[in-house]
């Protein structure tokens, strides 16, 4: 496996004033010398000579609180806001050290996005789903390429893990550069309200900006629906100052904060790719049908209709099917190849995934806000023969009004409704639950311990049943207090199946 270290740079050691102008800050010479910086170093055990240290505000941790420590293992000289806390020690003072930082991620990497096609894919859900799906599809129909996001950083025959959806700015541009040096032509990241908002992609250069949606989500982070919309808002404003390419907006009008963004595509001058079941759009969907085996739905885009089959189920896999259409659509693919391409997909991990059963039917689905967890219930509905099972929770130390919410919808739109933990964090998980439970009714079983929860659920329903595991998709962890302990709900699931299978095989 290859990859960079936190230091690594690929380009020219750079002069400790030239960075200072490069960045238009103010200079601390120090002892007056001029040193060469070859990287940077975020974390004061990542300090090293030759290194420029970033005292970057975190939420809950200050860059500058570690000067000393940072100084002390080597750091060359510091980036700062906080010109006292420097002292005569050499470094730069700038106004905003995170905007700094991304400038920095770019130059040291060598600015590679301006050498590669890059979508980025915006939004509360779909994001996932959309980003994977248009990976494969690019690489299918032979433009090499590379993704960001919750699933990673995946770069064909080069294999890399990301924790978040949209990593810091560091690791963005050296993956980027990883791949670029690996001959990729394009990446499709995924782009996280909160990487917009602390400026981990301002010196991406995106040729094309896809939205999926936007619903209840983060909260807790931007305050309101207002701060959470403007931090999305921010991807296309980026593509319209330094974007290249076809710089097009790929927007679902389906949803108005996608009509609120189309509204604004021509003060930007991005070009128009909005899809929807809407006759505005430019690709319009219609004629949805699923079954066991998939979805069938045709898209009309400039007077054109493209029959399209999909594995994925649901209506909102309709939307994320005409966003991928769209975006290849924007890279000048052509129609009917794109068409053609979209069966072969392989599964989103994680994202309605199919754990097994002969006659029970169970899945694992990521689904953790109101909105998503509506739309999974809806997709499986006409799927299920029996009774509709749906076993979730709700995040702690996260948006607190979303519990009643995801229990109103768990109840109006499921059978039997099993309330459990879900990454609790440094809340009670016991008080999280309770939250849950005053927003529905008739509550099938209220189980606090996930495993036993899973378990429960899947003992107690009948042939042709569903049983929906929502809310951890692809995560493989609890996290309970602040440590991180493995859990799948996929293995949790199969265990469950195969205890039930046991018991069934013994009353034969």
């Amino acid at each position: 496996m290859q990859a960079f270290s936190q230091q690594e740079s690929v380009a020219t050691p750079f002069s400790l004033s030239f960075l200072a102008r490069y960045l238009g800050g103010e200079l601390s010479p120090g002892d007056g010398a001029d040193p060469l910086l070859s990287g940077v170093a975020l974390s004061s055990q990542e300090a090293a000579p030759g290194l420029l240290f970033l005292a970057v505000p975190g939420l809950r941790v200050d860059g500058h609180d570690f000067l000393d420590e940072a100084f002390k293992a080597g750091a060359t000289a510091a980036l700062v806001s906080k010109r006292e806390l420097l002292k005569a020690r050499p470094g730069i003072v700038v106004p905003d050290v995170r905007a700094s930082q991304s400038r920095l991620a770019a130059l040291f990497a060598g600015d590679p996005s301006r050498r590669m096609t890059v979508v980025g894919v915006t939004g509360t859900n779909g994001k996932t789903t959309i980003h994977w799906l248009l990976f494969h599809l690019l690489n299918k129909l032979g433009m090499p390429s590379m993704r960001v996001g919750t699933l990673g950083i995946e770069i064909p025959r080069v294999s890399r893990e990301a924790s978040l959806t949209t990593p810091d700015a560091l690791m963005l541009h050296r993956s980027l550069r990883l791949g670029l040096d690996n001959g990729m032509h394009a990446a499709v990241m995924e782009v996280s309200s909160h990487g917009l908002e602390q400026r981990r992609v301002d010196d991406i250069c995106f040729d094309i900006a896809i939205f999926s949606n936007l619903t209840r989500d983060h909260l807790d982070y931007h305050g309101n629906f207002e701060a959470y919309f403007a931090a999305k808002e921010r991807l296309f404003e980026l593509i319209s100052k330094q974007g290249k390419g076809p710089m097009a907006g790929v927007l679902n009008l389906d949803n108005t904060a996608g009509q609120q963004l189309a509204a604004k595509l021509k003060t930007w001058g991005l070009t128009d790719f909005s899809f929807g079941s809407v006759p505005a759009a430019r690709l319009c969907w219609s004629d949805f049908t699923q079954g066991l085996n998939g979805s069938r739905m045709k898209f009309t885009v400039d007077g054109k209709v493209y029959k399209i089959c999909t594995p994925l189920v649901g209506r909102h896999n309709a939307e994320n099917m005409a966003a991928v259409f769209s975006a290849a659509l924007a890279l000048g693919f052509d129609g009917q190849a794109i068409a053609e391409s979209l069966y072969s997909l392989p599964q989103v991990p994680g994202r309605l995934e199919a754990v097994g059963g002969d006659n029970l039917g169970v899945y694992v689905d990521y689904a953790h806000t109101p909105n998503a967890l509506e739309n999974v219930l809806q997709a499986l509905r006409p799927l299920t023969h029996g009774k509709l099972w749906v076993v979730f929770g709700c995040g702690g130390d996260r948006d607190r009004g979303k519990r009643p919410e995801m229990a109103e919808i768990a109840c109006r739109l499921a059978d039997q409704v099993v309330v459990t933990s879900d990454n609790p964090r440094t809340e009670d998980a016991r008080a999280i639950i309770d939250e849950i439970v005053a927003g529905g009714r008739d509550f099938a079983l209220v189980e606090p311990d996930r495993r036993s929860a899973i378990s429960q659920a899947i003992a107690a329903a009948s042939p042709g049943d569903v049983v929906l595991i929502a809310g951890k998709g692809h995560e493989d962890y609890q996290i309970i207090g602040t440590e991180k302990i493995h859990f799948s709900d996929q293995e949790e699931a199969a265990k469950a199946l195969a205890d039930r299978n046991e018991r069934m095989s013994c009353k034969i």
